[in-house]
């Protein structure tokens, strides 16, 4: 069904929701340059972290607002999404590790698995907040819409001759969480390119495609290798899914494949081809040059860590311990996180957590797959996990744990109705009837 006009015009509701959005994910710098100065993190207050200060005020500021919504029941829903036994796993596994973390003594005992309850309360607020709104089907759109717009400034910057250096080039930022929601932007775009939806108003539609090719080009300028994996992965799933839907097109499949490709060309028109092409070149672990430099130190932080979990595979070394480096001693004498998310888990929380982690995400991304609404979340979840075999675990960062929180409720409200049921995921033919349109 085609919306109305009238729908299709941005809610206050929807407006202060996607500033609260923005404000807990974007605005900020973690672990980029200058984030011991920043005014969220490296700041502490009666010593706690500031951002988990500011948090906390945050949901206590709009749980009045957010309490007097439609009741609504998250467990009931993640039930139906078949979220329920990995999650309640990782609960049982969570406790177990604290409870040996206990026992150790251990000095940094919130370090490893406070950005997990960050995730579940913004998973319950966000789904409490979207579950009773009407433009709830529009918020993926006009989220990554709000990233990709917010990706203009850095672009300016690095057209006028500034940016980050990374290797000796020039680009556009070197900070991790701009990056990823950057890729959501180009995810969501491209989606809606596909589907060819025509019920969000020129308006919006506009405003999505602009975001999108910034979003796009932030990545792409960034020379940042995982981050292309999320851009890269991220739209190939997608064009996957769309492949295996109903009533797929083949010429939006080519207008998006031109779409990619000129985005593709203006990057390395910007950055050079010799300096794209040996960075792609430095994908292989045993290459060498100016852009592999890090290899090496990148496949010994594994090798150290896979030394450390080889002495107790099943618990793993524990959470909120540091290890002696012995490979990478000149980078770091002792590490805390394993650049691959797995073994980090496996590391920190055991075989067991490291089962846990692998089963949620496989099945949140089928879960997201379902819907229309989430498809794209599906598909940034599928790169962002395969750039993760080469940089930390996601939870890991404040910003990103929001936004999965974020996804997480999306995927929750989406109606059954969007349903698309992607036939690579679920191979029940539409003539059983159940499947809903």
């Amino acid at each position: 069904m085609v919306a109305g006009k009238s729908d299709t015009r941005l809610k206050g509701s929807e407006a202060v929701f996607l500033l609260v959005a923005a404000a807990t994910t974007w605005i900020g710098n973690e672990f980029g340059e200058g984030a011991e100065s920043s005014a969220w993190f490296g700041q502490t207050a009666f010593g706690v972290p500031l951002q988990y200060a500011l948090f906390g005020l945050l949901l206590i500021g709009i749980s009045p607002f957010v309490l007097t919504m439609p009741p609504y029941s998250l467990s009931t829903r993640l039930r139906r999404l078949g979220l329920v036994p990995p999650l309640l796993a990782a609960s049982v596994v969570l406790a177990f590790s604290l409870s040996v973390a206990i026992v150790r003594g251990v000095p940094e005992l919130f370090a490893d698995w406070r950005n997990l309850v960050v995730t579940g309360f913004t998973a319950l607020y966000a789904a409490k907040w979207l579950a009773g709104q009407s433009w709830k089907r529009f918020v993926v759109t006009d989220l990554a819409t709000l990233y990709g717009l917010l990706s203009i400034p850095d672009l300016v910057s690095y057209a006028l001759g500034y940016g980050s250096v990374v290797l000796g080039v020039r680009t556009t930022v070197f900070e991790g969480t701009s990056l990823y929601l950057g890729a959501l932007a180009a995810i969501v775009a491209g989606w809606h390119l596909l589907r060819g939806n025509n019920d969000m108003g020129t308006m919006r539609t506009a405003l999505l495609r602009v975001g999108g090719v910034a979003g796009s080009l932030l990545v792409l300028l960034s020379f940042r290798r995982s981050f292309w994996l999320v851009w890269g992965i991220g739209l190939a799933t997608l064009l996957l899914l769309y492949l295996r839907t109903r009533n797929a097109r083949p010429a939006r499949v080519l207008l998006a494949g031109l779409g990619g490709a000129a985005l593709v060309f203006i990057a390395v028109a910007s950055l050079g081809t010799d300096n794209v092409t040996a960075r792609l070149g430095s994908f292989l672990p045993t290459s060498t040059g100016t852009y592999s430099a890090t290899n090496e130190d990148h496949v010994n932080d594994l090798i150290d860590a896979w030394s450390i979990i080889e002495q107790d595979p099943l618990l793993g070394y524990g959470i909120g311990r540091r290890y002696e480096t012995q490979l990478i001693s000149a980078w770091k004498t002792e590490s805390f996180e394993v650049h691959n998310a797995v073994l980090h888990v496996w590391l920190k929380f055991g075989i067991l957590g490291a089962v846990t982690y692998i089963w949620f995400h496989a099945a949140f991304i089928r879960a997201a797959a379902r819907y229309r609404v989430s498809v794209p979340i599906a598909a940034f979840v599928v790169g962002q996990s395969v750039a993760t075999i080469f940089g930390t675990w996601p939870y890991g960062r404040f910003q990103m744990a929001v936004f999965l929180g974020l996804a997480l409720a999306i995927v929750c409200v989406a109606d059954d109705g969007e349903a698309d049921v992607p036939l690579l995921l679920n191979r029940v033919p539409e003539r059983a009837g159940w499947i809903p349109r």
